[in-house]
């Protein structure tokens, strides 16, 4: 059981980045919940998705989203 993670930790961590600037980019706040998360726990990889219901995009959609992933060797 070494290997988990607490999730309402990993919540607030997510949470605080959201909050604390305004994004113009999703990728930009998938990268910056990446960079936070990766310095804050022992993960080998992290995946976040991330959402924008009604995005302002003339169509029928519920929303866009994006994914990033990286890799603990990636980061150096």
């Amino acid at each position: 059981i070494e290997d988990t993670l607490d999730y309402e930790a990993a919540y607030k961590l997510v949470q605080s980045c959201v909050v604390q600037k305004k994004y113009f980019l999703l990728e930009a706040l998938a990268e910056t919940i990446i960079d936070t998360c990766i310095k804050t726990f022992p993960v080998h990889r992290i995946v976040v998705r991330v959402r924008k219901p009604n995005a302002p995009i003339k169509g029928v959609l519920e929303h866009v989203e994006i994914e990033c992933d990286r890799s603990r060797s990636e980061d150096g």
